[in-house]
């Protein structure tokens, strides 16, 4: 299994960097139903053959699926147990997660942005 990036944040704890989908204007990053499919698919892969889940996964990716939308859907109801995180790289609320990332303080749960506190709650109940 590959990722496109391996990073270690400020405390020297490793993150897995998936890129997903094409940066494109028309139904790039992860708007694309296969393009989730395929991510969820590494991503599931990845936990079970290299890391058991230990190590963060976040998918960076130039759009986001819109709601409603089965792209969406299955993201959520895979959860933060199947990946830490998903982020438009534009974003500037993504973009200060991954800041807040890098610092070493939140390996054990994702900030909210993506994910809601709710979901984020149920993850840890």
């Amino acid at each position: 299994m590959t990722v496109n990036f391996i990073a270690e944040d400020n405390a020297g704890h490793v993150w897995f960097f998936d890129v997903s989908g094409a940066l494109t204007t028309r139904r790039g990053g992860l708007l694309r139903t296969d393009t989730v499919w395929k991510s969820l698919s590494r991503a599931y892969a990845l936990k079970r053959t290299l890391d058991d889940g230990k190590i963060p996964l976040v998918f960076l990716t130039s759009h986001l699926p819109r709601r409603p939308s089965e792209g969406i859907t299955a993201l959520r109801e895979a959860g933060p147990s199947a990946f830490f995180d998903a982020i438009e790289m534009l974003d500037i609320g993504g973009i200060e997660r991954l800041r807040l990332y890098a610092k070493g303080d939140s390996t054990n749960s994702p900030e909210p942005g993506f994910w809601t506190s709710a979901e984020l709650d149920r993850r840890t109940t």
